[in-house]
């Protein structure tokens, strides 16, 4: 990632102040940058500003434990559900079932990975019935 861009997000978090999305974008920049506890630190802030599916799903590959690598995706689950209070719009979002659905799937290998088949079972049936359907091959 060019250091430019990540200077731009500095710049505008400095004249605009941060938001949950700068903090959210350069944590990214600073995890392809192999920069793990800056990265951290900023997609934490990302999700405590705002509960969001992308930062939860990075920490969750951060997490230095199972247990919490798993809390970490249950926080991102958590906050694509239309009561999570994060948007008014929620179920407007067109985004928000495919990005539920990636990250059912995500979690469902984890679970599947890790050998944390209790966890699975309770986290299936969380799944909403849109999410399942969607195992159709992509016509692209």
């Amino acid at each position: 990632m060019a250091p430019a861009w990540y200077s731009a997000l500095e710049a505008s978090a400095a004249a605009h102040g941060d938001s949950w999305l700068h903090k959210l974008f350069m944590g990214t920049i600073e995890l392809e940058r192999a920069h793990s506890s800056q990265a951290a630190a900023s997609l934490a802030a990302s999700h405590k500003m705002r509960p969001n599916p992308h930062a939860a799903r990075a920490l969750a590959l951060l997490a230095p434990t199972q247990a919490q690598a798993w809390a970490r995706y249950l926080e991102g689950w958590a906050s694509l559900s239309p009561a999570s209070g994060t948007d008014t719009d929620t179920n407007e979002d067109p985004m928000r079932k495919p990005v539920m659905d990636a990250l059912a799937r995500e979690m469902c290998e984890f679970c599947r990975a890790t050998g944390m088949l209790a966890e699975l079972k309770s986290f299936l049936p969380t799944v909403p019935q849109v999410c399942r359907a969607r195992q159709q091959p992509d016509p692209l």
